[in-house]
C-alpha cells in the first residue's frame, strides 16, 4: 500500500514512474498543471472508488488483506485481457482436452 497511490506491486510501483516521463501533457503542461492534473484524477479516482471501498471496509475483517487481495486479482485479470483463468484440475478426473 502506497501513500496517495493506493496498493501496488513493485512491477506497477516502477511502471506508474516511467510513466511519468513518458506522458506527453507532461511536456505540455507547466509544473503547477501538472500537478492540478494529478491532483484532480487522484481525486477522480478516489470519488470512483469510495463505494466499493467503504463497503469492503464494513464487510471484511482484514481491510488491507481484502485490498491486496481484491488488487492482485484484478491486475491477474487485467494481464490477461479479461480472460478468465484457467481452471486446473488438482485431482486429474477430468479428461484432457481433445481425448
Amino acid at each position: 500500500m502506497l501513500p496517495f497511490f493506493g496498493p501496488s506491486t513493485v512491477r506497477d510501483a516502477v511502471g506508474q514512474f516511467v510513466d511519468t516521463f513518458f506522458d506527453p501533457l507532461g511536456y505540455v503542461l507547466s509544473r503547477e498543471e501538472s500537478i492540478a492534473r494529478a491532483g484532480i484524477e487522484g481525486l477522480d479516482k478516489r470519488e470512483n472508488y469510495l463505494d466499493i471501498s467503504e463497503a469492503l471496509e464494513k464487510t471484511s475483517i482484514d481491510y488491507y488483506a481484502s485490498i491486496r487481495s481484491v488488487f492482485l486479482q484484478n491486475s491477474a485479470y487485467e494481464i490477461r485481457n479479461g480472460v478468465p483463468e484457467p481452471i486446473v484440475d488438482i485431482y486429474g478426473d477430468t479428461p484432457a482436452p481433445g481425448k
